[in-house]
């Protein structure tokens, strides 16, 4: 069952707050880890669709040569 909150801001705001939990003054490097790990994983998650939208266009144009 999907959590009727899901998508809207307040469940991006609980879920950011885990996150903000991390970050701490005595150990900056969890903040700036913070940052860089949510960059890497856009960009993952980037190369992840990326690579769909590539294997779908060979599909599709084998398709189209095929049928």
């Amino acid at each position: 069952m999907i959590n009727e909150d899901y998508g809207t801001p307040r469940y991006y705001a609980e879920m950011f707050a885990d996150f903000a939990a991390d970050i701490q003054k005595g150990n900056p490097e969890y903040g700036d880890s913070l940052i860089e790990g949510f960059k890497i994983a856009l960009q993952e998650w980037r190369e992840y669709y990326q690579g769909q939208v590539e294997e779908l266009d060979r599909v599709i144009s084998k398709t189209n040569e095929e049928i």
